[in-house]
C-alpha cells in the first residue's frame, strides 16, 4: 500500500526506496551498507538508438533516491558489455551525477542491440549503420500510406517508425526495447514483405502490433500473444487485457506477476491481446481488435473474455454494458465501475476481485452491490487478504482463468 500511494502521488524516488527496502528484507543474507547505498543508483543514457559510427555513449550515474547510508569511501563504478567476459571499465566518481564516455566496439553487422551491464543496473542500446538515411527512407514510406490505414501492416509500420524517430531524438521508453529489431521489422514492412509477426501461419509472441481503428491514421497499439500455428487447428478463445491508469500495453505482458496472463494463455493455447488505452476517459476499440484478429487467426467469437485492472476494471464494466452478449465472461480486478444498466450482467459470468488493503476496495464492493441489486446471477466476488492494488492481479488471475475454463468447457 505504501509504494502504491507513492507511485500515484509521483514520489517515484520514494517508491524506489520502498521497493528496494522490501527486496532487502527478502534476502537470506546480510545486506551491507555499501550494497544498500549502491542499489540507490540509477544509470541512464542520452538516447537508446544511435548511429553505429559513434565510438562511445555517455553513461550517467546518479542516486534514484537519497539513501540513508553514508556515501562509502573509494566508490568504484563498473561497466561492461553484458555478453562479454566479466571484465570492463572501472570508474571512480568525483561528483554526482557522474558521467563517463563508455567506449563501444566496432561492429560488422548493420544492426546490433547491446546490453551494457553496470554497477547501477543494465541498460540496452541499439546501434544502426546509416541510421539517419534509414529513418528518412522509412518516414517517406509512412508519409505515402493511405488515410485511413487499411491493414495491420500499415498501422504497425506507422507506429514503429514513430517509436524509432522518437528514440533517435532521445526519448527513453518505459521498457527495455530492442530498437534494432524494431527497425528491421519496420524495414521489412516498408518493402511489402511482412516479417514473421504479421504472417498468418506464424505465432505472435508478446509482439508489439498496431491495428487500424479509426478515421485518418488512428491506430491502436497492442501487445499480442498467439499460440504456434500447429496448435491453431480450430477456433480458440481470446482474452483481452485492459491495463490500469498510468500503464500501457506493456503492463499485463511484462508487469503484473511478470506477465502471468501471458503464461495462462500460453498454457491453454489461447490468444491474448493487450491494447493501449487511448486516454483516461477513453477505451480501446476492443470489438474492432477482435474482428481484425479473426481475419488472421481462427478466433472463437463466442469465447471472448475481458480482464481489466483498476481503470481497466471500470472499462470492463463499461464494455459489457455497451456490447451486451459480445463477451463470454469478464473479470474486474482492483477497481469498480459505473453500472448504468444491470441487464447485460443478468447472465454474464463476472469475477470481481480486490485486496482487503486495496485503495479500490470501496469501489469494488460498490460494484458488487450494484450488480447483486441489479439481478446478476453469475457474479463471483472475492476479497483477498493482505493484498494491495498491484499484487491483486497476479493473485487473482488463477481464479479468473478457472472461471474462464469452466465457461469454455460448457457446451454452447
Amino acid at each position: 500500500p505504501k509504494v502504491t500511494n507513492q507511485f500515484f502521488s509521483f514520489q517515484l524516488g520514494e517508491a524506489g526506496r520502498t521497493l528496494d527496502g522490501a527486496r532487502f528484507l527478502l534476502q537470506t543474507r546480510e545486506i551491507s551498507d555499501k550494497e544498500r547505498w549502491t542499489r540507490s543508483l540509477s544509470v541512464t543514457t542520452p538516447t537508446k538508438l544511435i548511429d553505429a559510427d559513434l565510438k562511445s555513449i555517455d553513461l550517467t550515474f546518479k542516486p534514484f533516491y537519497k539513501p540513508k547510508e553514508k556515501t562509502p569511501a573509494n566508490v568504484t563504478i563498473e561497466a561492461r558489455l553484458a555478453d562479454r567476459k566479466p571484465s570492463g571499465e572501472k570508474y571512480t566518481p568525483t561528483k554526482w551525477p557522474f558521467t563517463v564516455a563508455f567506449e563501444l566496439e566496432p561492429m560488422a553487422d548493420s544492426v546490433r542491440d547491446e546490453r551494457i551491464h553496470t554497477t547501477a543496473g543494465d541498460v540496452t542500446i541499439s546501434r544502426v549503420k546509416n541510421l539517419t538515411a534509414r529513418l528518412t527512407a522509412l518516414k517517406a514510406v509512412v508519409a505515402a500510406l493511405p488515410s485511413p490505414l487499411t491493414s495491420i501492416e500499415q498501422a504497425t509500420l506507422k507506429d514503429h517508425v514513430e517509436l524509432l524517430a522518437d528514440a533517435a531524438d532521445g526519448a527513453i521508453p518505459e521498457n527495455d526495447m530492442r530498437f534494432g529489431e524494431l527497425l528491421l521489422v519496420a524495414e521489412g514492412l516498408a518493402k511489402g514483405s511482412p516479417p514473421y509477426f504479421v504472417n498468418r501461419e506464424a505465432a505472435w509472441d508478446k509482439t508489439l502490433v498496431s491495428f487500424p481503428t479509426g478515421a485518418k491514421r488512428i491506430s491502436t497499439v497492442t501487445r499480442v500473444y498467439v499460440p504456434p500455428a500447429e496448435t491453431l487447428k480450430k477456433p480458440v478463445p481470446v482474452v483481452v487485457a485492459l491495463h490500469g491508469a498510468g500503464g500501457s500495453e506493456n503492463l499485463f505482458v511484462e508487469g503484473y506477476g511478470a506477465g502471468r496472463v501471458v503464461e495462462e494463455c500460453r498454457s491453454r493455447g489461447w490468444i491474448l491481446v493487450a491494447p493501449r488505452a487511448p486516454g483516461l476517459a477513453a477505451i480501446a476499440p476492443v470489438t474492432q481488435l477482435v474482428e481484425q484478429l479473426a481475419t488472421r487467426f481462427p478466433v472463437d467469437k463466442s469465447k471472448v473474455f475481458l480482464v481489466g485492472h483498476s481503470m481497466g476494471a471500470a472499462q470492463v464494466v463499461e464494455l459489457c454494458q455497451k456490447y451486451p452478449g459480445a463477451f463470454a465472461g469478464a473479470a474486474a480486478l482492483g477497481g469498480g465501475g459505473r453500472v448504468r444498466d444491470a441487464k447485460p450482467f443478468a447472465n454474464l459470468p463476472l469475477f470481481v476481485g480486490v485486496g482487503d488493503k486495496d485503495v479500490a476496495l470501496p469501489g469494488a464492493r460498490g460494484l458488487n452491490k450494484a450488480l447483486v441489486d441489479g439481478g446478476g446471477t453469475k457474479l463471483t466476488f472475492k476479497e483477498y487478504p493482505d493484498l494491495e492494488h498491484m499484487v491483486i492481479v497476479r493473485e487473482a488471475l488463477q481464479d479468473v482463468f478457472k472461471m474462464f475454463d469452466a465457461i469454455v468447457a460448457k457446451p454452447n
